[in-house]
């Protein structure tokens, strides 16, 4: 953000520097100027949105609650938990909400849909409790004889696994590397 400014600061120091717009060239570059400032602007909003996109990570969506993917967020001013009705802060389990971006709040703070952290436990652990196929599926993986618990995927168990998923080539895996 300094580096967009600074330079759009520049730019426009050089624009004023400008006093008298005389001729064609003159004009096009106080033109060129004014259309750099402009999409300096651009490039920064654009970054900025993408940098914002690329780090919230997946939505969740909680069947029977919103149709929508709602994304962690921490909360700024005023939120009340669509679901229980309380305001998020310490009592609903921190500062720390769902909420949806397709559904907006309006300008004075109410619709929009925000879920506080203990009412996502709460039907987060009923979704897993219960035996419908498009709730236990949601994040959980089954095998034939039920959920199976996820390891902890460590370096060494990385390697391990790739070992012997290669032992059936290992001939070919050896002239490969050497």
């Amino acid at each position: 953000y300094i580096f967009v400014a600074s330079t759009a600061m520049w730019t426009a120091l050089e624009l004023v520097e400008v006093e008298h717009v005389k001729g064609f060239a003159q004009t096009m570059r106080a033109a060129a100027f004014i259309g750099s400032i402009a999409m300096m602007n651009l490039e920064f909003y654009l970054l900025k949105s993408f940098v914002e996109q690329a780090i919230t990570g997946e939505g969740v969506m909680i069947g029977g609650i919103h149709d929508h993917p709602m994304y962690w967020t921490k909360t700024k001013g005023y939120a009340m938990c669509t679901v229980c009705n309380e305001k998020i802060g310490q009592k609903t389990g921190g500062y720390m909400a769902l909420q949806c971006r397709s559904c907006r709040p309006n300008n004075w703070g109410w619709g929009g849909f925000s879920m506080c952290t203990n009412c996502y436990r709460k039907h987060a652990s009923k979704a897993i409790q219960s035996k419908s196929a498009s709730e236990t599926q949601a994040g959980i993986l089954v095998g034939d004889k039920g959920p199976k618990v996820r390891d902890k995927l460590t370096i060494t168990t990385y390697c391990k696994r790739v070992l012997v998923l290669l032992r059936p080539l290992a001939a070919a895996t050896c002239f490969a590397l050497v």
